[in-house]
């Protein structure tokens, strides 16, 4: 007799960080799942304050608005605190997932307790620059262990997110990018490899300049020196010790990186070469942003230290 596997139920968490995104879309995706399992729907909010937020109270989902900022380690911890399945899907505020996400997510966490997914981020000139130096590697055409997470599209087991929450540092401060790398290190530390799986795909929104600049500074250039701050061990953590320096070491290193990457995919992402020009400018100026973000999170840290009672 042939035997058939129960559609696995789901906890689908959607969390936010921002203030003027609106939630509708990726709500509204969220819910549309065509998917013959049971699901649920909740809505974690870091004290944003986000106005769309009373928008979703006539929706079958459950809200839960922080009274302020907590940072993303708390997020999962409420989500897995808060879930009524054993079984949890991510995604964030910035993606509007597909209507076969939870099926695809479903059948590639059978007999794993992790795995992450692509980023889509659609062929106008801003969504290919945002791919290609923001999201690379989630730009992915053959499933591979990666060595983090997304935050905006992954899955995980409820018991694998408990063990892993004991090691979890829980600083306010921490957004989902460094918040998915940090959890990414954790569970590696326990020998479980982190799948990245292209058949879990969810689009992203992109930036446009302005917004690039501002992602760059507020958040890509802290994550840089939070994440190796809270984890020690994480690869280049060392250099903290070289104090103001260490923002250059950083720059220098990524932007080397992400030149040495462009110059290999630019026409594997769809560039022209009228753009090229546009993309040095866009990136130098991006940079230039993440330079300044290093030097400001080291800053407030000093800041920080010298306020602390003896």
């Amino acid at each position: 007799m042939p035997s058939f596997r129960r559609p696995v139920p789901f906890s689908v968490i959607i969390c936010n960080e921002e203030t003027g995104v609106d939630l509708l879309p990726c709500v509204r995706a969220a819910l549309n799942q065509e998917y013959d399992g049971t699901f649920e729907l909740i809505v974690i909010d870091d004290g944003t304050r986000n106005e769309s937020i009373s928008l979703l109270e006539t929706m079958p989902a459950t809200i839960i608005r922080k009274d302020r900022p907590r940072g993303w380690p708390d997020s999962v911890a409420i989500a897995a605190h808060k879930a009524q399945h054993d079984t949890l899907a991510f995604t964030d505020s910035d993606c509007i997932v597909p209507k076969n996400w939870l099926h695809m997510m479903s059948n590639c966490l059978e007999g794993r307790g992790i795995v992450t997914g692509n980023l889509d981020h659609g062929n106008a000139f801003s969504e290919r620059f945002s791919h290609i130096f923001t999201h690379f590697h989630f730009a992915s055409d053959k499933p591979h262990v990666v060595e983090f997470l997304n935050d905006g599209n992954f899955g995980i087991r409820r018991e694998l997110l408990n063990r892993c929450l004991v090691s979890f540092p829980a600083v306010a401060g921490m957004g989902g990018g460094a918040g998915a790398v940090v959890l990414s290190a954790i569970v590696r530390d326990m020998g479980i490899a982190v799948l990245l799986d292209p058949r879990i795909e969810v689009r992203h929104k992109s930036e446009d300049f302005l917004e690039s600049l501002r992602l760059w500074f507020s958040k890509y250039g802290p994550n840089t020196l939070g994440i190796r701050r809270f984890n020690p061990e994480a690869k280049g953590a060392g250099l903290l010790k070289l104090g103001f320096l260490a923002p250059l070491v950083f720059g220098a290193g990524r932007l080397l990186s992400d030149m040495s990457r462009f110059a290999r995919s630019w026409k594997r992402f769809g560039f022209h070469r009228h753009e090229l020009p546009l993309c040095v400018v866009w990136y130098s100026a991006c940079a230039a942003a993440y330079l300044l973000g290093m030097l400001n999170y080291m800053k407030d840290v000093r800041k920080n230290e010298t306020r602390r009672p003896v």
